[in-house]
C-alpha cells in the first residue's frame, strides 16, 4: 500500500510504501476466540461496600454512642468489671507488663476467658478471676519500665498487700539498707546497736530467722507524691466522668 506524509523538516509531501499485518484467524471451531478476555489484562477493582471515609464516620459515630452509653446506660457491677478487663486487651492499649513485657498476649488471653458465644459471660466468679489476673498483669512496683508508680502502691494498700510481703531480713537484702535504717530496725526490734554495722545486721538476721521483717520503705504506704500523682487536678478527669448538663 502507498501512503503520503509531510516531511517536518523540508515541508515536502513524500510517498512511502507500507504493508499492513495479516489478521490472525481464530482456530476452527473457536467462536469466542475474538472476544475472549485477556487473563493478563488488569481486572476492574470492585467498589467496597463502604469507603474509607464512610468507615471513619462509622468509627466516630460508634465511639460517641459507646461513650454516651457508658455514661447513661444502666449497667450492673459485673458487666462494668468485665468490660474493664476486656478494655485492657484493646488494640490501642500499650502496657509494659511486669511479667510479659510489651506483649499483649497474656492480656488478650485473660479477656478471651470472658467471651462465651461471642458475648460477655455472666459468670461472676469467672469475671472476678479475670479481673484479678488482669490487675496482676498490669500493676507493677518493679524498678523498670513496667513500674506503675502510685497506682500500684495505692492498690496494694487497699487490698492489704503488706500481709503478703516476704521476710526482708536476709543476707542479700540487709546490706542494701543504710546504717541508720539498720540501726533503727534493730532498735525497734529491741536489739542493741553494735559498733560494727555487720554485727548489727547479724543480730537482725538471727532475730528474724523465723519471723518477718519488713522495712518501712517496702510497705504499701502511699507517699504524698503517690497521692498527688493520681489526684492532681485534671489527672483523671475525662468526658465520661466530668459533670454534664441535661442537654448534653
Amino acid at each position: 500500500m502507498i501512503g503520503h506524509y509531510l516531511d517536518p523538516y523540508s515541508g515536502d509531501v513524500k510517498t512511502i510504501a507500507y504493508r499492513l499485518p495479516d489478521n490472525k484467524k481464530p482456530a476452527k471451531g473457536d467462536k469466542n476466540a475474538a472476544t475472549a478476555p485477556d487473563p493478563e489484562a488488569p481486572q476492574p477493582r470492585a467498589r467496597p461496600d463502604v469507603t474509607q471515609k464512610g468507615l471513619a464516620m462509622i468509627g466516630d459515630f460508634r465511639t460517641d454512642a459507646l461513650h454516651r452509653a457508658l455514661r447513661e446506660a444502666p449497667l450492673d457491677s459485673e458487666t462494668l468489671l468485665a468490660l474493664l478487663v476486656v478494655a485492657f486487651a484493646g488494640a490501642n492499649v500499650d502496657v509494659r507488663s511486669p511479667s510479659d513485657g510489651y506483649s499483649p498476649g497474656a492480656r488478650r488471653e485473660i479477656a478471651a476467658s470472658l467471651i462465651v458465644g461471642g458475648a460477655l459471660t455472666a459468670d461472676t466468679l469467672a469475671i472476678a478471676k479475670a479481673a484479678r489476673a488482669m490487675l496482676a498483669e498490669v500493676l507493677s512496683c518493679r524498678e523498670n519500665a513496667s513500674k506503675s508508680g502510685g497506682a500500684a502502691i495505692l492498690a496494694g494498700a487497699a487490698i492489704g498487700a503488706d500481709d503478703y510481703l516476704p521476710n526482708f531480713a536476709t543476707e542479700e537484702f540487709l546490706p542494701c539498707l543504710s546504717r541508720s535504717q539498720v540501726e533503727q530496725a534493730a532498735t525497734e526490734a529491741g536489739l542493741p546497736v553494735r559498733p560494727k554495722l555487720q554485727d548489727t545486721r547479724a543480730a537482725l538476721l538471727s532475730q528474724f530467722n523465723d519471723k518477718r521483717f519488713v522495712p518501712p520503705r517496702a510497705r504499701f504506704a502511699p507517699s504524698e507524691s503517690d497521692v498527688e500523682q493520681l489526684s492532681a487536678p485534671g489527672s483523671i478527669e475525662t468526658d465520661l466522668i466530668a459533670p454534664r448538663g441535661d442537654g448534653d
